[in-house]
């Protein structure tokens, strides 16, 4: 009841339980979106250990409160910097969740390359090794060891500038007059497909021309 006026009105507590149901407890106007907090991490691995860094995360509803990682491998672990060891090298999706303080979330994710032991030399299924350099004549070999039962095996070189030959052979490192594939072609595509059963097969990369910048990938079925 306002300034002697007969009408009383109506208490907003009274009618809001109508108005809120109408709009499904959102007010016109508002989409209810708070802002959420963005997720983002770091890798290093040294061959099968890895440490993941998510400080670098934030939120601008306040402070992250819980970090909790998906390792790509079936493991899970909790925490702003982490520490996992897989027990094989490979190609691993690696997904961060954050939950900040209003209990909002987000989730990033990335590709991690684990390389097992063996050092930069081995191969590992379907994990390109990127950035690969030669001075003209040099021959630069990797190894890449394959299951029993495992078919279509291939052996891929793409990418970059220069011109790369591509040599494959089986139990044994090939040379230049002795191996199981070369493809002979110019540049720096090239490929070989191997159906020779389980065993350690090597690669070898020669630079016909200097290279850079060249991707290797080996893969099976």
């Amino acid at each position: 009841h306002f300034g002697g006026c007969t009408n009383q009105g109506v208490k907003i507590s009274k009618i809001w339980p109508e108005v809120s149901s109408h709009f499904n407890g959102i007010p016109d106007g508002d989409n209810n979106s708070d802002p959420v907090p963005v997720a983002d991490f770091t890798a290093n691995c040294t061959e099968l250990a890895c440490s993941f860094d998510g400080s670098a995360s934030s939120s601008p509803n306040g402070a992250i409160s819980q970090y909790e990682w998906n390792y790509g491998d079936n493991a899970t672990g909790f925490g702003a910097s982490v520490s996992h060891t897989y027990a094989a090298g490979g190609n691993y999706t690696v997904s961060l969740t954050v939950t900040d303080s209003t209990g909002a979330t987000a989730t990033t994710s990335k590709q991690v390359p684990v390389y097992g032991p063996g050092g930069e030399d081995q191969l590992q299924k379907g994990v390109a090794r990127t950035g690969l350099s030669a001075a003209r004549g040099e021959m630069t070999y990797f190894y890449f060891d394959v299951p029993a039962g495992a078919t279509n095996i291939t052996f891929d070189i793409s990418g970059g500038s220069g011109d790369a030959d591509l040599y494959v052979r089986k139990d044994a490192q090939p040379t230049t007059s002795t191996y199981d594939c070369r493809p002979y072609r110019w540049g720096n595509t090239e490929n070989c497909t191997r159906n020779d059963g389980a065993g350690r097969y090597w690669v070898g990369i020669r630079a016909y021309n200097a290279y850079s910048g060249l991707s290797l990938v080996a893969d099976y079925q």
